[in-house]
């Protein structure tokens, strides 16, 4: 259950969109979760369109939430595509004008319930500071996945690590822009299994100096019924003891 694979793509200098590397959707109940990025370059919006496998069985995700723009010179939202076709392909973002920056991350999940995916999201978090945190509602059980996207105005930015969630990709460092020291932006994804009805997903930014800007977004994943403790319940029966022989 959980977590199977991801990857991760980014391109640099103007684009319209750009591909994660190769990653596999495998197993029952599937589900990617797909975390794009802009910098700046033109007036920040949400993608056009989000695709598993797009040269092959091109299958479209949905927007799961309205991209936040903050800082005026970046933008960021999660997307998600229940029951992709299970395969080893590239998740493909496309944006309608030219950026300086883009960025995605895709996870794939299995054993996910495939009529109700998620528990109702909390809104993404917004503001200043190297290790936001934002809290989730959850069943113990839940798969809770945390997408965090950094910016500064100088080559400062690292790395992106968390001590509540596993990470599973980032983009940081020298990834997006050429200094050898670092970057302008960074982002990153990863998740944690829920053993509560509240569950924390928070990351920190690796810097040289100075804080960050930052946007955060949050979700608990639904296991589906065979997949974990979220839905199941289990009646325990007493032992069955032989009928007693003879007569009264």
């Amino acid at each position: 259950m959980g977590w199977t694979a991801g990857n991760r793509g980014f391109l640099a200098g103007g684009s319209f969109g750009t591909s994660t590397g190769s990653l596999a959707s495998s197993g029952s109940n599937r589900l990617l979760r797909a975390w794009c990025y802009i910098g700046t370059g033109a007036t920040p919006a949400d993608p056009t369109g989000v695709a598993w496998d797009a040269a092959g069985v091109n299958e479209a995700f949905t927007s799961f939430q309205t991209g936040v723009t903050w800082n005026t010179n970046f933008r960021a939202n999660p997307w998600h595509r229940k029951n992709p076709t299970a395969k080893t392909a590239t998740a493909t973002v496309t944006y309608a004008s030219s950026h300086d920056e883009v960025m995605i991350i895709c996870d794939a999940y299995q054993d996910i319930d495939q009529t109700t995916t998620t528990r109702t999201p909390p809104s993404m978090a917004q503001g200043h500071g190297n290790t936001p945190s934002l809290n989730v509602t959850s069943v113990s059980g839940d798969i809770v996945v945390g997408s965090v996207a950094f910016s500064q105005g100088s080559d400062n930015l690292t790395n992106v690590t968390s001590g509540s969630v596993t990470v599973r990709e980032t983009v940081a460092g020298t990834d997006i822009n050429s200094p050898a020291s670092g970057g302008y932006e960074s982002c990153g994804q990863g998740d944690t299994t829920a053993s509560s009805t509240t569950t924390s997903v928070g990351f920190t930014a690796g810097v040289l100096a100075g804080t960050c800007d930052y946007l955060l977004a949050g979700v608990a994943l639904i296991p589906d019924a065979g997949g974990g403790a979220a839905n199941d319940a289990y009646l325990t029966m007493p032992p069955v003891r032989p009928p007693m022989g003879g007569s009264r």
